[in-house]
Order: structure tokens, then C-alpha cells, then sequence
């Protein structure tokens, strides 16, 4: 006799002896200063919704990140130095959009 639960039970078994790997990050960020730029406090940034790795056609890296509430996408240059894998942040730029994704 076919029981579904004796099914699901066989699943279960068979997903439960894959051993998964931990997922290491690419980048770790520690915030260190703010510079006040003299920005309204009346003016709502919003968190970001998507963040992502990317890089241009000459192979400048950047940090981008999409905030839904200002429908804007925000690049930040990165620039890695030779001491012990550090990034530089550089300029940020900012362009309109409704939505953003890294393309690969």
C-alpha cells in the first residue's frame, strides 16, 4: 500500500545526509568614520535592498547597491592595496533606476 508520508519520510532521510558547506564572504566591511556632508535630516535615505559585487568593461571594481525608497543605484569604486588585502573606497556615483541586478 502507497502512503504518502512513507515518501515524504525517504526525502527527509535523503536531504538530511548531505552535509552542507558554510558559505565564506568575499568582502567584509567594517564602518569606521561618517563625514557629515551637511545633508538635510529631513531627507530619508531608506536601507538598501540589493547589494552587490561588480565590475566595468576595464575591470574596475565597484560596490553597488540599489535603495528602493530614492529609486536610485548607488556604484562605489573599490580599489584593493598590497598591505594584507585592504579596500579603498573610492567615488560614488549614482544613477536613477527601479530596479538593479549584477549581471555576470
Amino acid at each position: 500500500m502507497y502512503s504518502p508520508f512513507a515518501s515524504y519520510n525517504n526525502i527527509q532521510l535523503k536531504d538530511a545526509a548531505i552535509a552542507s558547506k558554510p558559505l565564506y564572504p568575499e568582502v567584509c566591511l567594517e564602518h569606521v568614520w561618517t563625514e557629515n556632508i551637511g545633508v538635510s535630516k529631513d531627507i530619508v535615505y531608506g536601507r538598501a535592498s540589493k547589494v552587490f559585487l561588480t565590475s566595468d568593461l576595464v575591470g574596475q571594481s565597484y560596490l553597488g547597491y540599489f535603495v528602493p525608497n530614492r529609486l536610485q543605484l548607488f556604484l562605489v569604486r573599490l580599489e584593493k592595496t598590497n598591505k594584507q588585502q585592504q579596500i579603498i573606497f573610492g567615488m560614488v556615483t549614482s544613477i536613477a533606476a527601479k530596479d538593479a541586478v549584477n549581471l555576470s
